[in-house]
């Protein structure tokens, strides 16, 4: 085997590397290799050969690049995806083969060749074309690369599916995800259609244009309700036509009706070209295929419309476009039929809620036309039982009462069957308050007491106090045990009536039980539906509407409480009512812990009590004993009229289409006020504002102009619109008391109401008008005194304190124009005083009711409008204010501008301050003057004196005849020598202190003068630093001039120069390390044509602090060390500096830095830049 050689065993090898290849496997057997760029088989490398043969046999498309040409060798389920490509990209370059998107692949295949990396994509999306048009495609295929036999990059091995199908349906279901979405809630056909073609504009791939077309309800017109990616200018030409007309029908909707099937288009453009006016479709970028399918669901035997949906030329119409087409015209029917039975349910809703109103309208008609009546028949009806002084015999007064309670049983029922519709319709607006159930009970059963007596039985209540309220609509419940007293005492005929409320649990539990007839079970399973009644029984009557314990169910479930009985015939029978305690079960915007009620339009127990005694026998009632507490009295009383200051009788107007309620209402109020009468809202108009009346009462109901449609154009008119209005209606009920309350009207009355309940309600109006009129006549007194003073006056009100009043002081002190500021809060109106304070102190004055004073406090306000602030100094005061329930409902506020006084003061306080700082100074001047002048007169002195001792000293010598030696006296002439100069120096620093006080003086007095005279800057600087250099030989001082510089001319004071020079250097030697040298510089400043000279030291340096107070005349800062030897001087040298050059046009300054010395410096203008 050692002898057999790599190519005896690939003798065969050909046919080894194509085996199992199948139709491929052929081809490349087949293939002409050898004049191929790969060359013959047996030149292949191993590798190519190993790679080709696991390509061949594979199931999964795997494709291989080879060389550098990108040779394609693949296997069979590679050339699937090749489609019309295939054999003739066999063995040939890939280049030739997918040109079409070598730009993206190309690339990709130069890298792993370059880099030999492997690369990884994943749905790549590409444009191929293999069925004979650029197609849409996706791929997921990975570039691995492959070496040849030398190691190096020799191809690149490809595994790749393609993903078309899965990108495109995933993209597919989220289109028709998203129309669902977005279809849902449409709520008309129109609404759908716009949703969905707006939808539609996110997913052109699949859809490039879409029409949605609506059928006309008799099948015979189609209508273009909406469009995506249409062109505009084409939209009118197809909007509207009708489908069977052969000549116009762009679209074959009549033969997709009928068939009820999709139908493929293959010429848009060509249908299109009658109508087209623009360039084709291929100008507007649509395709020329359509598909036009029937928007309907199954079964459904007319469809909503048509769509005519684009299909995109770049993918293969197949089943899976076809089917996604059809869903998507299935999603919009069946946002069309969700639309469709919207708009039906809307409709039987409008119609149901028409029909309601209509019977609302008939129930408020019907009330009205029975309260009126029984108004005007009840009013006279009682003035007449009530007015002694004209006797009635005793049949009148019989038949009269019997008039009078048939009246009100007529109004009980009136009012029961109203309750009963404004159940129904949900408009009954119950008031639920905490009440003493116990009480209010008692009261309500007591009412019975006498009849029941009558009729021998017995009452017992068992109503003791419960120890809490219980939360009930009063006069609701007023209706429930009116209602279950009077039915039991109609079915018990012995015995008696037994009341109990008591706790139980949760609960408070009203029971009425009886010891009557009983109830039979079928009879307890209907007792509560409306209108049923119970046949074949024994009662003490057989009258009754039926409708009693129906409203009493209805009644208490609004108080979400229920009801039950009990009952056995012949024994008796017990209704038990339980409402819950607390309120969390009731609709919390009907809770009202405490509440003052409108007048109530139940007519309380009298009617039942009436009707009850009505059932007993002749003999055991009596007219002259019914209920006289409970009636409604006696209708004319004493009348006290309200007139005005002048002594006339108010006027009132009163407004009604009624004749008989006119003269009525006439008749009621003529004998105390005086009387306009009008018919109708038009005409009590014109009598309001002709006559201004004191008060107007008008019906609710009226032909033209109704009593609201009165009372809002009277209070839309500044003239009228504090006339009282007092509203007559027929509706019963809370709701319609607020109605007319909220609606603006002062009071509301009921009918039927008596004569007695007018005039009271007439005669209280009026005194409320008379008062309030005193209060506004008060309030604008007030106003106008607040307006005029001269004082600073504001008036917030609420707790989000809001501008009512700001008197024009006000309105100056801020900035702005008292428009500005009414009816806003402060923050709004004030917004820079957010964060100073106040907001919080209003706050606190609001909540705690305690005046803050304030005094002198620095308000900052934007008086000018720009944004900037000012700073205003204040005395305020905050003061609540109170409204009638001594409840805090407002600040007063009251201030006065202090700013000029406090700024006064405030200067008054700095020049104090300055004045003091001047004393201090002034004293400290003095001590440094002392000091300084005085050391160095006692240095001359000590001089002077010690030189005399040792004249002293040679003269006695020479008394006595003894010489000194010539040593002795060089000695002394050196010693005295010594001693003048120093009295000479201090004599000269004696001289320069002088001279800088004097020079302070001129400074301050301004008659500090210069000799101006052009000198050569370079030599008074030289020959300053030589007269240094001479008088401190000890200190090393160095000049340094700018190369070049030989002159400076300057126009100068030369003395002046010298002295700012000397007085640099002084300090420089008075600070700086006697061991340090010390750098004098005069150089040119260009950019300003200017000199400048410096003078530089290695002293302890200057901070920042320093570096700008150190020019201030006095200055002295004990924390700068000086040079043993050296005083502190009394700062005025540098000021003069300062003050020399700045009279030459110069500046001075001075660079430093703690630690490294100082360098000052000044600078002046050279000659010629002068």
């Amino acid at each position: 085997m050692d002898d057999i050689s790599a190519d005896m065993i690939y003798l065969d090898d050909e046919d080894h590397t194509f085996a199992n290849g199948g139709n491929v496997g052929q081809l490349m057997r087949a293939y002409d290799w050898a004049s191929s760029p790969v060359g013959a088989v047996e030149d292949w490398p191993q590798s190519l050969r190993t790679a080709v043969s696991i390509c061949l046999a594979s199931q999964f498309p795997m494709l291989i690049w080879w060389g550098p040409e990108y040779v394609m060798l693949y296997n069979d389920a590679y050339a699937a995806i090749l489609g019309e490509k295939h054999p003739r990209a066999l063995g040939r370059p890939g280049f030739e083969c997918w040109s079409e998107i070598w730009d993206v692949i190309g690339p990709m295949l130069d890298g792993v060749m370059r880099d030999g990396k492997a690369t990884w994509s994943e749905n790549l999306p590409l444009l191929i074309k293999r069925s004979g048009f650029m197609e849409e495609s996706y791929f997921t295929f990975s570039y691995s690369p492959m070496r040849g036999e030398d190691g190096s990059i020799a191809g690149i091995f490809t595994a790749v599916t393609e993903t078309t199908a899965q990108v495109v349906g995933a993209r597919r279901m989220r289109g028709l995800r998203a129309l669902a979405a977005s279809t849902a809630e449409a709520r008309t056909l129109q609404d759908v259609c716009e949703v969905a073609a707006h939808t539609l504009l996110e997913y052109s791939d699949d859809v490039p244009f879409s029409l949605l077309y609506l059928l006309s309800q008799d099948g015979a017109w189609v209508r273009l309700a909406a469009a995506s990616h249409w062109p505009d200018d084409m939209r009118a030409p197809i909007a509207e036509y009708e489908i069977m007309d052969e000549e116009r029908e762009l679209w074959p909707f009549s033969q997709v009706q009928q068939q009820r099937r999709p139908l493929l288009l293959d010429d848009v453009a060509g249908r299109l070209a009658g109508v087209w006016g623009g360039g084709g479709l291929a100008d507007a970028g649509l395709p020329e295929k359509a598909l036009v399918l029937p928007v309907a669901q199954a079964g459904q035997a007319e469809p909503y419309g048509f769509l005519v949906a684009g299909i995109n030329p770049r993918q293969v119409f197949d089943d899976d476009y076809r089917g996604f087409l059809t869903l998507l015209a299935g999603q919009v029917a069946t946002a069309c039929a969700a639309a469709r039975a919207y708009q039906d349910a809307q409709e039987r809703a409008e119609a149901l809620a028409e029909l309601d109103r209509a019977k609302t309208t008939f129930f408020h008609n019907i009330s009205h036309e029975f309260r009126t009546p029984l108004t005007l028949a009840l009013g006279p009806l009682e003035a007449v039982l009530a007015d002694r002084t004209h006797l009635l015999t005793e049949e009148q007064r019989t038949h009269l009462e019997m008039v009078r309670r048939n009246e009100l049983r007529q109004l009980k029922l009136v009012n029961t069957l109203l309750d009963f519709s404004r159940i129904e319709a949900g408009r009954i607006d119950a008031f639920y308050m905490p009440t003493d159930l116990a009480q209010l009970t008692r009261d309500l059963s007591s009412s019975f007491r006498s009849a029941i007596e009558k009729a021998h039985l017995w009452l017992q209540v068992d109503c003791e106090p419960l120890p809490e309220p219980i939360y009930v609509d009063r006069e609701m419940w007023e209706k429930i045990v009116l209602n279950l007293i009077s039915n039991a005492f109609k079915y018990t005929l012995r015995g008696g009536i037994h009341v109990s409320l008591r706790l139980e649990g949760a609960d408070a539990v009203l029971m009425v039980q009886d010891s009557g007839i009983g109830i039979s079970p079928e009879d307890q399973r209907h007792l509560f539906e409306r209108f049923y009644r119970v046949r074949q029984v024994q009662a003490r009557t057989q009258e009754g509407s039926g409708i009693g314990l129906s409203l009493v169910q209805e009644l208490v479930r609004l108080h979400g409480g229920t009801i039950s009985v009990t009952s056995q015939p012949g024994v008796g029978t017990t209704f038990t009512i339980r409402i819950p305690r607390g309120y969390l079960h009731l609709p919390t915007d009907r809770v009202e812990m405490e509440r003052t009620l409108p007048p109530s339009s139940a007519i309380g127990a009298l009617p039942y009590v009436e009707e009850v005694l009505r059932w007993l026998p002749e003999e055991q009632r009596r007219p002259a004993e019914i209920a006289p507490s409970l009636s409604t009295g006696a209708l004319i009383s004493t009348r006290h009229p309200v007139n005005d200051h002048e002594g006339r009788a108010p006027r009132l107007l009163v407004v009604d289409d009624n004749a008989d309620m006119r003269d009525y209402l006439d008749h009621l109020l003529s004998p105390t006020y005086s009387v306009s009468l009008a018919s109708n809202g038009y005409e009590a108009l014109e009598v309001a504002r002709a006559e201004r009346p004191d008060m107007i009462i008008s019906d609710v109901m009226m032909p033209g102009m109704d009593g609201f449609a009165l009372l809002s154009t009277l209070h839309g008119d500044p003239a009228t619109h504090n006339i009282p209005f007092l509203l007559l209606s027929a509706r019963a009920g809370e709701e319609a008391t607020l109605e007319g309350l909220l609606a603006g009207a002062d009071d509301y009355l009921t009918k039927p109401f008596s004569a007695r309940e007018l005039l009271g309600r007439v005669q209280a109006r009026l005194e409320i008008a008379r008062l309030q009129r005193e209060a506004e006549s008060a309030r604008q007194r007030l106003h106008d005194l607040f307006m005029q003073a001269p004082a600073v006056i504001a008036v917030l009100h609420g707790p989000e304190h809001v501008f009512i009043l700001a008197n024009p002081g006000y309105a100056q002190i801020v900035g702005r124009p008292a428009e500005d500021l009414l009816g806003k809060p402060i923050r709004e109106a004030l917004p820079e005083l957010n964060g100073q304070g106040f907001i919080k102190l209003l706050d606190r004055v609001y909540r705690t009711g305690e005046t803050f004073y304030g005094n002198e406090m620095l308000v900052r306000l934007d008086r000018q409008g720009n944004g900037e602030l000012e700073d205003v100094y204040f005395n305020f005061v905050y003061q609540a204010a109170y409204d009638t329930t001594s409840s805090i409902d407002g600040i007063l506020v009251h201030a006065v501008d202090v700013t000029e006084q406090v700024r006064a003061r405030k200067r008054a306080e700095i020049l104090l301050e300055a004045l003091e700082e001047a004393d201090r100074r002034k004293d400290e001047f003095l001590h440094m003057v002392s000091h300084e002048l005085r050391t160095p007169i006692t240095a001359i002195k000590g001089n002077i004196q010690l030189s005399q001792r040792r004249l002293k000293r040679l003269a006695a010598d020479l008394q006595q005849s003894t010489l000194p030696s010539l040593d002795e006296l060089r000695q002394m002439h050196s010693l005295l020598t010594q001693l003048l100069e120093r009295a000479a120096r201090q004599i000269e620093t004696q001289k320069r202190l002088i001279n800088d006080l004097l020079d302070v003086s001129r400074i301050q007095s301004g008659k500090l003068d210069l000799s101006l005279q052009t000198c050569d800057l370079t030599d008074l600087v030289r020959e300053v630093v030589l007269d240094q250099r001479s008088s401190t030989p000890h200190r090393q001082i160095e000049l340094l001039l700018e190369p070049g510089l030989e002159s400076l001319a300057v126009m100068v004071d030369p003395g002046r120069i010298e002295q700012v020079v000397n007085n640099y250097l002084t300090n420089a030697i008075k600070y700086a390390p006697a061991d340090k040298e010390i750098t004098v510089g005069v150089e040119v400043v260009d950019r300003e044509r200017q000199a400048r000279v410096w003078v530089r030291d290695r002293g302890p340096g200057l901070n920042a602090r320093q570096q700008q107070q150190i020019w201030e005349r006095f200055y002295q800062d004990p924390d700068i060390p000086v040079q043993a030897g050296s005083g502190q001087g009394m700062g005025l040298g540098l000021h003069i500096c300062q003050t020399i050059i700045n009279m030459h046009n110069g500046r001075v300054g001075v660079e430093s830095e703690p630690g490294h010395g100082a360098t000052f410096w000044f600078t002046l203008p050279l000659l010629e830049a002068q």
